[in-house]
This record gives C-alpha cells, structure tokens and sequence, in this order.
C-alpha cells in the first residue's frame, strides 16, 4: 500500500496558493526550477513538504506535534475560494451566491460557528468584484462583454446596439420584460441624465407601473433618436424570428402540425410544447387555449 499522502490546494484569505494535508495546511516557503517547499502554516511549527514543480508530492518531513490539526479552518478556506471564483465570473448578486454556496458546502458545525455572515463577508467580495468589473468605457467605441450581453439565466439581453456618427445607443430587456411591456396599458417613461457615462447622454426606463420593463442608454435626447429607441422595441418579435435560427424552426414545425394525422397532431404539439424556447411561451399558450 501507498503511504503517500493526499494533497490538494486551495486559496488562503490574502489569495495566496496553499497546500493541504491530513488537516494541516503550508504555505509555499521556497520555489526553484524543479521544486517547491511548503513549509507548515503554524509559524512555531518545523513540519515541510516537498513537491515538484507540477505539484506532485516528493517529500515530507517534521510533524506537527505541537498544534492539532484544523479541518474547520480548511472547510472555510474551501469556501472562501469557491465564493471567490464565483464572484468573479458571475454576475449573480453577491448576496445570493454567498447563501447558495453556503448550502453547497455543508459546512460542519464547527466551521460554521466561526464563518462569517453574509453581511459580513459583503464588503471583501464587493471589493473583489469592483476589482474584475470593467472600467466604465471614455468612448462610445468598447465592445460589451459576453457576461453583460446575456441574463444571468443565459437569456439575451442586450437588445439592441447602433453606432452612427460617432453615437450609439443601447437597449437592455428580456423577452420578458418585453412582453410585459407590449401589455401595458399606460407606461412610465423616466430619462435618468445624472447615471449615464459622459460620452452618452441620456439612460432611460420604460416601465409598467413600478416594473422596469427596459434600460435605454442613448446618444441624444432628440426626437428622432426617441423615435428610433420606440421602433426598435416594437419590432422586437420581428427580430426574434429572423436572428434566432431555433426560434424559426420551432415557428415551422408549429406550421407543420396540420400535414400530420390527426391522432399524432396532440401528441407532436406536447412534443414542442415541452422542448420551445422560452421566447415563443405565448404562442404556445395561443395554440393551447385556441
């Protein structure tokens, strides 16, 4: 049997690389071209770790005689580092990923006693994500990240995008938030000059009451380029069909339904129902309510 012993790495508070074994954690003492030194977190404490430069374990000497081990302190340092991660990849509030992770990694008891609150662990991970989110662009000529195209559902949201004469303008919405819209029978228009970058010049909400239906950031407060934002929300359905291949698919298949027998027609209409994009939900409920 093997004696060698299992090790894995994690991130410490300051996001420095550590390395953990049976319950202690090392942090890296020396680096050279073919391996690394870890020496034991606790300063009083001789025990080391060799590992080659692709972290393989080589080596270990000392113990830890004098200090016990500390797997709460590794559960959290675990969690910390998954939070870490998600916090700069996701656009999720910060809140809500705190709390899911927390469910996910089933601390013990004793971690969690000594784990900070979600109001607590806030300003760290806002600091955090300031640090990864881009800078706020000097120019209308930057491209939009794929992380700000999309919902945190992976749905589209940026709606539109035009550059002219060195002006562009923008619209965020979801399918749903459209739809709601198109409903409405009295809307909200609010003009917000105080939020929007210098080089632009307006950022603007539709709303149904009290419900953003919209955000609209706009190169001028003419009245041609208030007329050009209102067509482009109304030819939204439009625009849905001729840019999404499997939106026109789904359109065709729904138009096939009346070539098939009768006694398949319920069955292939489920069949659709089950599989369409979220977009096409109330065409779907028309069909089914005909």
């Amino acid at each position: 049997m093997s004696n060698t012993p299992t090790i894995t790495f994690s991130q410490c508070n300051k996001g420095k690389r550590v390395l953990v074994c049976d319950g202690y954690v090392y942090h890296l003492n020396k680096l050279c071209s073919k391996a690394k030194y870890w020496r034991c977190g606790n300063r009083l404490c001789a025990a080391v770790i060799h590992t080659d430069i692709n972290d393989e374990f080589k080596v270990r000497k000392g113990d830890h005689s004098n200090h016990l081990s500390s797997p709460a302190y590794i559960e959290i340092l675990s969690f910390k580092s998954n939070i870490k991660q998600c916090v700069v990849t996701e656009a999720t509030p910060i809140g809500r990923i705190y709390d899911e992770e927390l469910v996910k990694a089933q601390l013990s008891q004793t971690a969690l006693s000594v784990v900070a609150s979600t109001q607590d662990a806030k300003s760290s991970l806002n600091r955090i994500h300031r640090l990864e989110t881009p800078r706020l662009p000097i120019t209308c000529r930057f491209d939009i990240p794929t992380l700000y195209n999309l919902t945190i559902n992976v749905e589209r949201f940026l709606l539109y995008d035009k550059m002219r004469r060195n002006k562009r303008n923008l619209i965020f919405a979801t399918g749903d938030q459209l739809r709601v819209l198109f409903k409405a029978k009295q809307i909200l228009m609010d003009g917000t000059f105080s939020l929007y970058p210098h080089f632009l010049n307006n950022f603007t909400r539709f709303m149904q009451l009290s419900f953003p239906s919209a955000f609209v950031l706009l190169a001028g407060r003419s009245g041609s380029i208030y007329k050009e934002m209102l067509q482009q929300l109304e030819e939204e359905p439009d625009d849905i069909y001729k840019d999404d291949a499997n939106v026109r698919n789904f359109c065709r298949r729904l138009m096939a339904l009346p070539f098939l027998p009768l006694y398949e027609v319920d069955f292939a209409f489920e069949e659709l129902a089950e599989q369409r994009p979220n977009v096409l939900a109330p065409l779907f409920i028309y069909f089914d309510n005909y």
